[in-house]
Formats: structure tokens, sequence, C-alpha cells
């Protein structure tokens, strides 16, 4: 095959790819079009009902911002993947600190790796996918070969698909990166403030994609789903607010005697009172002969509509209801609850923010010459652990297991076991003295004060919830 035919061939081929990639997303916007049709198409439900059948990426992006919910519902399995202190290490052995670790320590403090990160994992979910790009010399429409250390790293920034688009993939089937972006193209890096298409070459684009299906770069938005419950849930708490506006301001009726008479200025100056009434500009009214009857108004509650919706919406996002609706931590959640909460961000954690992000980052920079290469060529990430039940919670079982030896007659469980494994303490010879479970106090202190030093904050809050909950029994 000659020069000329080759190129033919594979323009041909690669523009057989874009029609093919082009025919799946007709593909997928007719079955959008099919979506809430019954009864063989003679009922739209979602015509009926309010819901948008395509979906832009800027709802998502307006509703994550407006939304309440809606942002939590973005951020929720982000901020608890990405909480607490993450290592990545090539040597376990806190005492040897390697080439690498110490590089790799550089740059994270440098730069905030980790908030990056999380940044990111944000914006993944409000489009179908984000991207880091690695700042470093060069051209951004070049490819990136090498990176002189981790200073040649001049910045890591985050960016939504609404500001990075897919403008190229790869298409040759013998290409590892095969159906992979191969060329970005965005408007955020022109510097001349003319909205100028930049190209971005993939090699200085860490690609992040959440909920992958069928297509290797495309994920699914975190609001795609719960989006028509979360439709509504505006209407039932909108709707139902309104009401409560309109209904709690209670109107009034007006009895006019019919004897009385009234000229026009006197007629106007009693509308005008009544207005301001109305409206909180006074609370004194002047009704010679007319009589104002309230009239009933009874509010409803929308509580029990909005609290099955959020039961939905639970359901379909994988977020226990009372940490969707609590605080990041979830306090309000019971201890099950978080017990399955923290399995499915250990889950995420291993299946998608390991190998997906961090470990995509950590392997670029390293073949980048950016990071240099680990002992055996190994390294490993250690996420922080996470908490299933508080100080009090664990108090609470420790004094019940203290009890058990006295009920049963013998030793079913020895104190130390109880202080390593439920109250997670150091043993007692590790913060010098023994504590005596009687007097609440150690040997080693005066006036029964615990020395500052010798037990942790964590610890002496604990410490001192179990002897409370011991002396309210004994009481």
């Amino acid at each position: 095959m000659g020069k000329e035919s080759a190129v033919i061939f594979i323009m041909a081929k690669k523009d057989v790819t874009l029609r093919s990639l082009a025919s799946v997303a007709a593909s997928r916007a007719g079955l959008a079009e099919l979506a809430g049709l019954t009864f063989g198409g003679e009922r739209d439900l979602y015509e009926a009902l309010g819901y948008k059948k395509e979906l832009e990426g800027s709802d998502h992006r307006g509703r994550y911002e407006r939304g309440g919910i809606a942002g939590r519902i973005v951020e929720a399995f982000p901020k608890a993947t990405w909480r607490g202190i993450i290592k990545v290490v090539d040597d376990v052995d806190p005492n040897n600190l390697t080439p690498f670790q110490t590089e790799w320590e550089l740059l994270q403090k440098r730069l905030r790796v980790y908030s990056i990160l999380l940044r990111a994992d944000i914006l993944a979910g409000l489009g179908r996918f984000s991207v880091i790009l690695i700042g470093a010399k060069g051209n951004f429409e070049s490819e990136l070969t090498s990176i002189s250390g981790q200073e040649g790293v001049l910045y890591l920034t985050p960016y939504s698909q609404l500001d990075f688009n897919i403008k190229e993939y790869v298409v040759d089937s013998q290409d590892p990166r095969f159906g992979l972006p191969l060329i970005y193209t965005t408007t955020r890096l022109d510097s001349t403030g003319d909205d100028k298409d930049t190209d971005v070459h993939w090699s200085r684009v860490i690609h992040i994609a959440d909920g992958i299906l069928d297509e290797q770069a495309l994920g699914m938005p975190r609001l795609q789903q719960p989006w028509n419950k979360l439709d509504d849930l505006d209407k039932v708490t909108g709707g139902g607010s309104e009401a409560f506006w309109l209904r709690a301001h209670q109107g009034y009726q007006l009895d006019a005697d019919p004897d009385l008479e009234m000229n026009d200025a006197e007629a106007e100056e009693l509308s005008d009172e009544i207005t301001e009434f109305i409206n909180g500009y006074r609370r004194i009214v002047q009704t010679r002969g007319i009589k104002m009857n309230p009239l009933g108004s009874d509010v409803a509650s929308f509580k029990d509509q909005a609290g099955a919706i959020l039961d939905q919406i639970s359901g379909i996002t994988g977020i226990p209801k009372r940490i969707l609706i609590g605080s990041e931590r979830g306090e309000l959640a019971s201890t099950q609850d978080r017990a399955n909460w923290n399995d499915r961000v250990e889950d995420r954690r291993t299946q998608f923010a390991e190998p997906v992000i961090l470990r995509q980052l950590v392997d670029r920079l390293i073949l980048l010459k950016a990071l240099p290469v680990p002992d055996e060529e190994e390294y490993e990430i250690l996420w922080p652990k996470l908490q299933n039940i508080d100080a009090v919670e664990r108090s609470e079982i420790a004094d019940k297991l203290s009890g058990i030896n006295k009920k049963i007659g013998g030793t079913i469980i020895l104190p130390a076991e109880i202080r390593a494994e439920i109250l997670e303490l150091p043993p007692i010879e590790d913060v010098g003295g023994e504590i005596d479970i009687e007097e609440g106090v150690t040997p080693d202190t005066e006036d029964g004060e615990i020395e500052e030093g010798t037990i942790a904050a964590a610890e002496k809050k604990s410490f001192h919830l179990l002897m409370n909950l011991r002396k309210s029994q004994d009481g």
C-alpha cells in the first residue's frame, strides 16, 4: 500500500469511527425521548409531570449551585472519600523516608494535591467527566514527554466538562488508548479574552469519569438518576411553602353596616388603612360601622410527602437519609447507617478514587519523571480509617461489657481487651500508672487529676465518660 493510499485508509477509518460515535449519541438521544412513555406511547409521564427529558451540563451545574440537597448529593461521596490524612508510600516503615515519598510530600504540600483531587472529584459529578490539567513547560497542544522533577509541575488545575470538551478520540483499534480522548479543546486557557479555542494534548490531562458503563471516557452525572425526584421535592417543598405563606396569613371578611354612610374620601382612607394592616405596616384599623371577620386558615404539613421523596432519593444515590440531610460526618445517623455508609465509602476508595484518580496521577508523574521511581517499582496508598462509632458509644459498650464477668461469675472478657478493642486506648503501661476503676484516678496523679500528656485528649474524654456512666449506674 502506497503512502497516499495509507493516508486515505486512515482518514476513512477515522471517519467511520467518528460516525459510529455520532450514531451512539443519536441513539441515546432517541432513548431519552422514549423516557416516560406509557400505554403504548399514549401517555407521556415526563410531559405530564414536567420532567425534562434531555439534561444539559448547565442544568446540572445550576441545580448544584442552587438546589441544596442536590449539592449534598454531588459532594457527599467525594468529601467522605478524601477526608483524613492519605499517605502514598513505597516503604510502610514510617522511619524510612524514601526519595519517592520525599518528592511526593513536597509536591503535595506545595500544590495541595489532595484538595485538588477533591475538587476534580466533585466536578466529575457535575458532568460526564472532569480533568486535571498538568501545568508544565511547552505548548498545550504538544505531547508532554518529561518533567524535570516535581518542581517542574507548575500547577494542577481541575476543570469540569463545561470548560473542557473532547475534540478528538484515539481511533486506532491497535492503540492501548483506543476510544479514549486524544485532543481536548477549551476556551479557559486563552489569555487574550477572545474566547478562542485552545487544543490540549491528552498527555497533559488527567481524565476522571465516574459511573462509567459502556463508554470508557464518559461517566454519568450524579444528579442524573435522582433528577426527577429532585423536581418532585422542589414541587412539594416549594409549593408547600407557598401554601403555608398564603394560608398562615389569614384573610378577613369586611361586614359593613347597611346603614353606614361614607363619602369617597373616607372610603379611600379606610381602604388605605386596611391595605397597610394587611401588609404589616400597622396593627390597628379604625373600622367605624365595619366588622372585620377573620377567615379560617388550616395550615397543611408537607413533611410526610417530602420525607417520602427523600427516602427515594436516598435509595437512588446510596446515601443514607440521615447522612443525606445531616452533617458531613453524619452525626444524625444511626450506628448502622454510618456502618453502611462507611462500607460504601471504602468501596469507592478502592474501586474509583484510588485507581481512577490518585494512581492515575501518580503513575503519570512517575512516567514523566516528575517523581522518582518507587522502590521495587511499587507503592501503596494508605487511606485513613473510617470510624463507625464515636467516643460516647464506645464508652457505653465498654460499660456494658465490664459488667459481664460479674453477671456470669467468671472471666469472659479482660479489662485490657475492653481498653484495646472497644475504647481503642493504648496499654496501661504505655501511659504510666494503673487506673483505679473504682476511684477514677491513677496512682501517679494527685487529687485524682489526670496529668496532661499521660493520656491524650480523646482518651481522657472516653475515660471520663466511662467513669460517669459507672457512677450513674452505681448510684
